[in-house]
């Protein structure tokens, strides 16, 4: 086939055709072109490959393959052909990307398909997570109502229940009796923050002022007297409104921050500014340090926190970022013991810093928490652990929430107890901030907050979730800061509540009226079914109250029984109060609610004192040094050592156990475990007996169905039943030893010594050279390890604090440090803890009400539910 250049052919119409200029095509053979006449013209085999038809006719003669593809061919197979021009277009890597693009035209299709089926999915879901959450806030709300709810056991009478929660409401709002303290209210400009001082003498405004400084600030602080209303001073500091503000521990300081990136220091004394720091940002909020009294908080507009030392001026010592990038409006410490907790808040969350060492505060969170539309944080006073997290209105169906918190450290780590949600108002559009106080003659904490639509304040009982008051402070624009300070004054219990405007503020003032004890609370607390607890009513108490001893002075003995309790003065009288129901006062009246003076009979003076469940034994000591001993109430077990039995006579006697001055032991009673520690063959003792010891007893410790003897040695001996490991003895597996056996420690088989013993119903603690020890049942956290499990001998407790005295109830136990602070751990159904509710704790919490009210406890008792402390002011 010959090639072309520049020649053209005639169409069928006519027309000239040119044709590029073509090769032509080799036979693979002879590798000679192809001709189109002739022997060696174009032809082809049956598979189609092409050759010269006289090469591929003798090819096919010898070989019968084609010679490319080796198929098998006949001489039938070659076809000549009558075509000049042969040309295709080479389309191979078109065909290649074809089907490249239609496989990605499908993986896309596909891939958009899925897409679009998991936005379904995540639109689903995140409809049933706000479900969730609002079926979540639903049950937390229903939960702080019943968790705190009294018990009502069935009645025929059906008619009282609509009278009981009457009065229920009417003793609610008579304890959250407020009084307006002036009658016009306090002028200011631009108002946004408030606070009281640690003592309620005065006020501060952060206000707009009339006068400016030198630097043309014209906005600071409005100091106002409580005492006197009309007695004020401003002090003009900021050149922006002031955002935040926070008395010095000792309300010489007060440090207040605005977006002028200024925080300054003003001194209530000199009403001038002594310290000044530049921030690095605009301030929203500041705070003091819980512990250390020369660190301040200060946060900013972007998440960060500085913190500045009073003792370095310039330049913060530490920062700190929070989670989210957004204004820090609200800041407060706490402290669990020896470690600190920083918390902070934005609009959408909380997070916590835990400085274990309660001086190293990490940069990053320990904690955070995921709240949307907070507006406002805060923490109770009296329980610094105690928090209020606050968020505004957003929809009609969705009203403002405030959750209260309770903030946890365990095995080194954060964690947060719902205690109660309240709701029901609408917020106002400007941010504000609520309060929340306890105190105790309210019963429970208080929870304020303002509503936008009537322009009140509303006030909360957390243990109902109800709103019980609402106060109208007649202002003349929305609330926008509540605050409420405690007057640090045990007797008083009077409380100061401020309310503000923008442009004007509100005292209130509450005081505890003298009928408020003898009403009913809904609130549990330390058990006094009977008035044990001599405060003038048989209603439990969730937080430590004042005893009023009357004639009773500077006791020097304090003891509690089942339901009963009594004290001996520094004169030698006993005095008595709680259930007379079997005689245990010698009274004859059924119950006495406050101490009452018993008269045993004309005699020596009573140096000691002890109640069991339902009687009593008083030791009475001569001039010559010989004791007489008596004994009264029930004898039903033979525990008032007396025959025949006789409730209502007194006999020289001790209860169950008696440890003399030479060391011996006397025991009577029932003892089916062998806690007579009389041995198997005498489990009941009618009279006094003997118990054989190797060792002088110093003194003697019963507990449900046990014994212990704490030996002049500091060792300590046992009987028993062992069913919970509470006699301690190593590799023992006897649930009842029935002979005095001693402790031996578990590494060295030494005597274990202590210097001072606790029992309780199933366990036992002990102190030696400051440091706890415990074992036996831990069903409520008694043992205060952390956990409810049992020790079967005993185990050191871990505490950043050295232990003086000890204490136990039937499943909680008290520890007093040697700085006089109070911890408690343990069963709280009753409020017998002393931290404001009903909660079990299992590692032992220091309670705050002492150290609200600047109080050193001295020593404390227990038995049962019910707990007492003597305390005494720190100044003294």
């Amino acid at each position: 086939m010959a090639t072309t250049t520049g020649s053209g052919t005639t169409s069928p119409t006519g027309r000239k055709r040119r044709r590029e200029s073509i090769e032509a095509l080799e036979c693979t053979i002879c590798c000679e072109f192809c001709t189109t006449q002739g022997g060696h013209r174009l032809a082809s085999l049956a598979c189609g490959h092409f050759f010269g038809q006289s090469c591929i006719e003798r090819w096919v003669k010898t070989s019968k393959t084609c010679p490319i593809c080796n198929r098998v061919v006949k001489r039938n197979d070659v076809r000549i052909h009558f075509t000049d021009t042969i040309a295709a277009v080479d389309n191979g890597r078109q065909e290649e990307y074809n089907q490249k693009y239609l496989a990605e035209k499908q993986a896309r299709m596909q891939a958009e398909m899925d897409v679009a089926r998991l936005k379904l999915q995540v639109t689903t879901i995140a409809q049933e997570i706000e479900t969730q959450k609002q079926r979540i806030m639903e049950l937390l709300a229903e939960n702080s109502r019943l968790k705190t709810a009294p018990i009502v056991l069935s009645d025929d009478n059906d008619d009282d229940d609509d009278d009981d929660e009457e009065a229920d409401e009417a003793n609610a709002t008579a304890r959250l009796e407020y009084t307006r303290v002036n009658d016009g209210p306090i002028p200011c400009i631009e108002a946004r923050v408030c606070g009281f001082s640690s003592t309620c003498d005065m006020v501060c405004i952060g206000t707009r002022t009339h006068v400016a400084n030198d630097d043309g600030a014209q906005h600071g602080l409005l100091q106002v007297s409580t005492l006197d209303v009309h007695h004020r001073v401003s002090i003009p500091l900021h050149k922006s409104p002031v955002r935040d503000l926070g008395f010095s521990h000792d309300d010489a300081l007060v440090a207040t921050t605005a977006f002028d990136a200024k925080l300054l220091l003003t001194s209530t004394k000199s009403h001038t500014c002594v310290l000044k720091y530049n921030l690095p940002f605009p301030g929203w909020s500041c705070a003091w340090d819980v512990a250390n009294p020369c660190l301040i908080y200060c946060g900013h507009h972007n998440g960060q926190i500085s913190v500045f030392d009073i003792r370095r001026t310039g330049s913060p010592v530490q920062s700190l970022a929070h989670q989210l990038k957004q204004p820090v409006h609200s800041i407060c410490t706490m402290q669990h013991g020896s470690t600190k907790t920083i918390v902070a808040a934005t609009f959408t969350g909380v997070s916590m810093w835990y400085a274990s060492d309660g001086v190293t505060v990490p940069t990053d969170p320990s904690l955070n928490m995921e709240v949307k539309n907070c507006f406002s944080m805060g923490h109770n006073q009296v329980r610094p652990t105690q928090l209020i997290v606050s968020t505004r209105t957003q929809l009609p169906s969705s009203p403002a929430q405030h959750f209260v918190l309770s903030v946890q450290q365990t095995n080194n780590q954060l964690q947060t107890v719902s205690d109660a949600v309240v709701q029901g108002h609408r917020t106002p559009s400007a941010l504000s901030r609520s309060a929340m106080w306890h105190l105790p003659h309210q019963g429970s904490p208080v929870v304020a907050s303002a509503d936008d639509d009537s322009h009140q304040l509303w006030l909360w009982e957390t243990t109902s979730g109800n709103v019980v008051r609402k106060l109208d402070p007649k202002l003349p624009s929305s609330i926008v800061d509540v605050q409420h300070g405690i007057v640090p004054n045990v007797a008083a219990e009077q409380g100061w509540l401020a309310v503000m405007s923008k442009e004007a503020l509100v005292l209130y003032k509450s005081t505890a009226s003298a009928n408020t004890s003898t009403q009913r609370t809904s609130s549990t607390s330390f058990f006094s079914s009977d008035g044990q607890l001599g405060l003038g009513d048989s209603a439990d108490h969730a937080e430590p109250r004042p005893l009023d001893l009357g004639a009773l002075h500077s006791p020097l003995a304090l003891a509690v029984g089942g339901c009963h309790s009594a004290a001996v003065d520094a004169t030698g009288a006993l005095y008595m109060w709680g259930s007379n129901a079997h005689a245990q006062l010698h009274l004859d009246a059924p119950t006495a609610h406050a101490p009452v003076k018993i008269a045993i009979e004309v005699g020596p003076p009573v140096t000691l004192v002890r109640c069991g469940w339902s009687h009593t034994i008083a030791v009475a000591t001569h001039a010559d040094g010989l004791s007489a001993v008596y004994s009264w109430g029930s004898n039903q077990h033979d525990q008032l050592g007396q025959s025949p039995p006789d409730k209502a006579t007194l006999c020289r006697e001790w209860l169950e156990a008696l440890a003399t001055s030479d060391g011996r032991v006397f025991a009577w009673g029932h003892g089916r475990s062998g806690e007579l520690g009389l041995g198997p063959e005498t489990l009941r003792a009618p009279t006094p007996t003997v118990v054989p010891i190797d060792g002088a007893v110093a003194a003697v410790y019963c507990g449900w169905q046990h014994s212990v003897f704490h030996l002049t040695s500091k060792g300590l001996v046992v009987a028993g039943s062992n069913r919970h490991g509470q006699l301690g003895l190593r590799n023992e597996s006897r649930k009842q030893v029935f002979e005095a056996t001693p402790i031996l420690e578990a590494d060295t088989a030494e005597p274990f010594r202590c210097d001072h013993v606790a029992v309780g119903w199933h366990h036992v603690v002990s102190v030696r050279d400051g440091a706890v020890f415990s074992w036996g049942k831990g069903s409520f956290g008694q043992l205060g390890h952390g956990g409810v499990d049992a020790e079967r001998t005993p185990r050191r407790l871990v505490m950043d604090e050295r232990i003086n005295h000890v204490a136990c109830g039937s499943e909680h136990s008290l520890l007093v440090t040697a700085s006089g602070r109070l911890y408690s751990c343990g069963w709280g159904e009753h409020g017998n803890l002393g931290h404001g509710n009903t909660q079990n704790v299992a590692r032992p919490t220091a309670i705050a009400y002492f150290d609200t009210h600047h109080l050193r406890v001295l020593s404390a008792v227990a038995a049962g539910a019910t707990s007492f402390a003597m305390a005494t002011s720190q100044r003294t």
